[in-house]
């Protein structure tokens, strides 16, 4: 398995501060993660401007969003902005409220000597954490406290099949009915965690909306990087996510102006093929006869 993440919060950020500047509405999608995360922009994106710890910057130049990254902690990830950029950082820092201590897990491992691989780790009781199982889900949910009401929370769980599945599902849980677990008072222990990785975000593009006075826009560019320490302090988790747009000119048709295969079905099957051809362009040709002559 791989570590996968993916912050939807910042995406929905760059994309409604984009909509501010440019007067950007109905948005458009052509994939299944692409109308996934525009359902998700829809329900949420008026919680996601009240949280704490977002930012955005929209420049046509690279040069000044990537400063705004750079001095923000993250790369510079801006190539060339033949339209608008928009970059979006979310900084957010936990400091434990329980009692914490430093500890250390073992797992199996046939690998490693002894058969048993260690990973340093914390372990947090009292006040600081509760654990609840959740209506729909095999194992429990941990709730970390933090001095500032924030909370990180955690779940046992197989690799998910993408990153907006996962980012998806999370919510679901997070939204899941739950009650306290009282087989779970002596707390939890959790490792130590570093993360420092760029998702793939590139099924953004393409991703379109309508400006102003009727153009029509799409993304041309999108990434992200995002950053995650946790550990016997606290937790701090840094997101940065960037968007490119421009002009995506007029509707336009689909030519057929190459060699093509085309078939028939009929309203009693539609999935029967009938009369299949490849056209090359020696048939391209018309003698102006009716199809009643034919």
């Amino acid at each position: 398995m791989t570590t996968t993440v993916l912050d939807l919060t910042t995406m929905v950020h760059a994309i409604q501060h984009l909509s501010e500047v440019m007067g950007l509405r109905g948005f458009q999608r052509s994939t299944r993660e692409q109308s996934d995360f525009l359902s998700y922009f829809l329900r949420y994106k008026e919680r996601i401007a009240k949280l704490a710890g977002l930012e955005a910057l929209a420049s046509p130049s690279a040069d000044v969003l990537n400063d705004f990254l750079e001095a923000r902690g993250f790369d510079r990830m801006f190539g060339d902005v033949t339209g608008l950029g928009v970059a979006s950082v979310l900084d957010m820092l936990l400091e434990w409220l329980g009692e914490v201590s430093p500890t250390t897990i073992y797992r199996h491992d046939p690998q490693a000597p002894l058969g048993l691989s260690k990973y340093s780790a914390f372990k947090i009781i009292g006040n600081g954490v509760d654990i609840f199982s959740v209506d729909g889900y095999e194992h429990p949910l941990a709730c970390l406290y933090s001095w500032t009401g924030d909370k990180l929370w955690l779940m046992r769980s197989d690799e998910p099949e993408s990153g907006i599945k996962m980012a998806l599902d999370a919510q679901k849980m997070l939204n899941a009915p739950r009650r306290l677990d009282l087989e779970w008072t002596a707390g939890a222990i959790v490792p130590d965690l570093e993360i420092n990785t760029k998702p793939d975000i590139s099924w953004l593009k393409g991703f379109s909306f309508t400006g102003p006075i009727g153009s029509p826009h799409a993304v041309t560019d999108s990434f992200q990087q995002y950053k995650l320490r946790v550990n016997r302090e606290g937790a701090r988790v840094k997101v940065a996510t960037g968007v490119s747009v421009r002009s995506a000119g007029g509707p336009k048709p689909y030519v057929f102006d190459e060699p093509f295969i085309g078939f028939f079905t009929q309203s009693v099957d539609h999935e029967l093929v009938i009369a299949p051809f490849f056209a090359d362009i020696d048939c391209w040709q018309s003698t102006g006869a009716t199809l009643a002559d034919f």
